[in-house]
């Protein structure tokens, strides 16, 4: 079954594939080429026009398959999360990591209620520096979708914490 071609989703693969291969000092779409059948000298070239979210060809969309994407996202370690979040974004969800063995006490507790402070600041700060030329463009909306997956990981994790304080009080 092939993936629709939905640019922000295979912006996201790319992003990932590419963020693996930093992350191992090689070029990812090499490492990725053949895991995901693109074999041959020009794999990896094969694989980039498969991952073309710029100049899309509804006539020849060469689109990934359910059963590749599946092979990056477990390939990818933690670069996964920005795919998860884009396809449950694309379903009207959200996903974020959950940490629910975390052991915590009040003091972290309102440590991370700061941070979901200081970065939801931060966001309207980047919203509100990006509007000021009157729209927001692919780059900068991509940044503050950053900062937003940041905000909603922080918010599971305090959620995650507090349980943890309430339930030891009990």
């Amino acid at each position: 079954m092939a993936l629709a071609k939905n640019p922000f989703f295979y912006k996201n693969i790319h992003q990932a594939i590419e963020a693996y291969g930093e992350r191992h000092h090689i070029t990812g779409r090499q490492h990725f080429a053949p895991l995901l059948g693109f074999t041959g000298v020009n794999g990896d070239i094969q694989l980039a026009t498969a991952l073309n979210y710029t100049t899309y060809n509804p006539s020849t969309p060469k689109p990934l398959t359910v059963d590749q994407l599946l092979v990056v996202m477990d390939e990818s370690g933690e670069e996964v999360y920005p795919m998860l979040d884009a396809l449950c974004r694309r379903y009207d969800s959200s996903c974020v990591k959950d940490s629910c063995t975390v052991k915590s006490d009040e003091d972290t507790v309102k440590d991370k209620l700061l941070k979901i402070n200081s970065l939801a600041g931060h966001l309207a700060m980047k919203f509100a520096e990006f509007m000021e030329d009157g729209e927001i463009d692919l780059e900068e909306g991509d940044q503050l979708d950053a900062i937003s997956l940041m905000i909603r990981e922080e918010v599971v994790t305090f959620q995650n914490q507090q349980r943890v304080v309430t339930k030891n009080k009990e």
